[in-house]
């Protein structure tokens, strides 16, 4: 179960936002370069097409296992996608201490 946010520091609840709108960004690419439309994706990775919605505009939270089912829908790898998320300079910014 996760920790509550009052557990969390405040540097990583502000740095949230800016990480999960990067991986969205970096679903969509993925996404979009696997030729696949929203609905087709859905499909092919389990998740509804709200869920995937919700991670493409960055307000949702992506765990392990739906990284790993939308990296096989797309034809990459989920270090392909952090990868890319990471490349976001106000993303990589919130990995400097």
């Amino acid at each position: 179960m996760p920790a509550p946010d009052a557990m969390i520091p405040q540097r990583e609840l502000l740095a949230r936002p800016v990480r999960r709108e990067a991986v969205g960004a970096a679903l969509r690419a993925a996404r979009i370069a696997a030729g696949l439309n929203k609905q087709q994706a859905a499909a092919a990775s389990g998740l509804s097409r709200h869920s995937l919605m919700r991670l493409e505009a960055g307000t949702g939270s992506l765990n392990l296992d739906r990284l790993w089912s939308l990296a096989r829908a797309y034809r990459t790898t989920p270090s392909a996608i952090l990868a890319a998320a990471e490349a976001d300079e106000a993303a990589a910014e919130t990995l400097r201490p």
